[in-house]
């Protein structure tokens, strides 16, 4: 089936960053630091204390008596490369696009073994109505709930299990033979072969549209929805 994505696509030019939101002189996050603590419980850590706001004033004493050695001069062109400096942070445009993927959507079988019991909550088994293991022999009941009508006719492992994959027996078979196809379908579905009557019918289905194989899975969806057929989860 097919997927709509939307991807960032660059376009190859580059447009102004968005400013700093922490300034460089390191007051924000200054403010935001927790105050000064000093540990306990070691020598070493007790003698130890860092203060961001002394080296901070620090910094600011050293720049000042730097700025106070420059002449206007020189302080305006210092301002003007910090300007500069600024205005030349740049970043990447991009552009959304949607992108049509196609995704293989076939159903992945495995072991009837490896199956964890009970089902995930959200697995067609659990919400159809999955017994215990323990419980497989017992008497059921036969008739179907509603709810269990509703997901064979309308649920999407019957429509998995309807179509013709490209990589069944049976997608060679319908070309070269379509009663040999048909009695593989009742067989695989009902566990007997078709009447003569159920054939002719099933001919006719294959026949219908312009590839046998989208016959071949109404076909299969019938058998699948019939009182004939007994779904064991």
């Amino acid at each position: 089936r097919e997927v709509k994505r939307q991807i960032q696509v660059p376009t190859g030019k580059m447009v102004p960053a968005d400013p700093d939101p922490m300034p460089a002189d390191g007051t924000a996050m200054m403010a935001a630091a927790p105050a000064p603590k000093r540990a306990d419980g070691y020598d070493l850590e007790s003698s130890l204390q860092l203060d961001f706001n002394a080296l901070l004033e620090k910094d600011e004493r050293e720049e000042l008596e730097a700025m106070r050695q420059m002449s206007d001069e020189q302080i305006m062109a210092a301002k003007m490369a910090a300007n500069a400096a600024g205005q030349q942070k740049m970043k990447m445009q991009f552009r959304t696009e949607t992108v049509i993927e196609k995704v293989d959507d076939n159903p992945r079988f495995d072991s009837a073994m490896r199956m964890a019991t009970p089902a995930p909550p959200a697995h067609f088994l659990r919400v159809f109505g999955q017994p215990a293991r323990d419980e497989l022999g017992q008497f059921r009941e036969d008739y179907a709930s509603l709810r269990q009508q509703l997901m064979m006719l309308n649920g999407r492992i019957t429509h998995e299990a309807s179509r013709v994959a490209p990589k069944e027996p049976l997608h060679e078979i319908i070309d070269r033979d379509p009663d040999a196809a048909i009695d593989w379908a009742y067989r695989e579905i009902l566990t007997r072969l078709p009447t003569a009557e159920e054939k002719a019918e099933a001919r006719a289905l294959l026949a219908a549209g312009p590839d046998p194989r989208d016959g071949m899975a109404d076909l299969r969806w019938v058998l699948l929805n019939t009182h004939e057929f007994r779904f064991l989860p």
